[in-house]
């Protein structure tokens, strides 16, 4: 089964120890869902802050997420918009 490569951006802020931004690519099966690549990716970051703050990871307190996307990582310049016509190249 070959594997779809999504991007996905997570800005997430930690009362007392400020905002983090992961934006990256990923490779995934047809069928995954981002409410797994969501949870993963805010796992990772909160992890990384822990380890930077010298804190375990049940040390930290509750995020907030400011912003999350997640979407196929393919442009087509040549897919119709949504009014019909042709999106513009270059």
């Amino acid at each position: 089964m070959k594997k779809i490569k999504w991007h996905y951006v997570l800005t997430i802020d930690i009362p007392g120890m400020g905002a983090a931004t992961a934006s990256q690519t990923i490779d995934l099966f047809p069928g995954a869902s981002r409410e797994h690549l969501y949870r993963a990716v805010k796992e990772n970051m909160l992890r990384t802050m822990a380890a930077e703050h010298e804190l375990s990871l049940d040390q930290i307190p509750k995020p907030l997420t400011l912003f999350w996307s997640a979407e196929p990582d393919c442009l087509d310049a040549t897919a119709p918009s949504g009014d019909g016509q042709e999106q513009p190249r270059g």
